[in-house]
């Protein structure tokens, strides 16, 4: 059985949602939601997690009746 990584913690990242391809690449995405409310969109890749965001919606979290 493969080992799971763990890529953000919870404080860091308190909401996550994998998603279907965003971006047309043909790789899954996450969406996220930070500590302070602000929606981040990370792309997929096909051997690795991404680690830093493609962009950020400031609005907040508060404005969204879902993510992704």
């Amino acid at each position: 059985m493969a080992t799971r990584g763990v890529y953000w913690s919870r404080a860091e990242l308190p909401m996550v949602l994998g998603t279907p391809d965003t971006n047309g690449d043909g790789v899954p995405d996450v969406w996220t939601v930070g500590p302070h409310g602000i929606q981040y969109l990370f792309p997929g890749a096909p051997t690795t997690m991404p680690g830093t965001p493609s962009g950020s919606d400031d609005d907040g979290w508060t404005d969204f009746l879902t993510i992704g």
